[in-house]
């Protein structure tokens, strides 16, 4: 399935922001469920670079040096490269893993801390 998103918020879903929040975004959702339990999303700007593309892939994998099993959502720089993996870890909790090579950076976004997940062609 693929189908045309924008903001939120934007004036297109009755929202309150114009402008920019009208930009056009393509979604793309592939149920893999059945074959191999795992559900793809793509998402990029609609006639943009497809190095804008955001992939993610949602399934249910170990928790790290476990056997447990939990949710789990696979996010990649593009198609090909992983970024980091995300795993649900307890009631309150996430598990971050980085891939080799990817670095987490403390910045701050009005004026609070966030990450930037710089891979090795940032």
């Amino acid at each position: 399935m693929q189908k045309t998103i924008r903001h939120w918020n934007s004036t297109h879903y009755l929202g309150e922001t114009s402008g920019d929040a009208d930009a056009e975004f393509e979604i793309s959702v592939q149920d893999q469920l059945d074959s191999n339990g795992q559900m793809y999303i793509d998402v990029s700007p609609k006639g943009g670079n497809v190095d804008d593309l955001m992939a993610l892939c949602v399934e249910i994998n170990h928790l790290p040096e476990t056997e447990t099993p939990v949710p789990c959502l696979h996010v990649h720089f593009d198609s090909n490269n992983l970024a980091f993996s995300l795993f649900k870890s307890g009631t309150d909790q996430f598990l971050l893993r980085p891939e080799r090579g990817v670095r987490l950076k403390e910045i701050r976004v009005d004026g609070e801390i966030a990450y930037q997940i710089e891979g090795d062609a940032s």
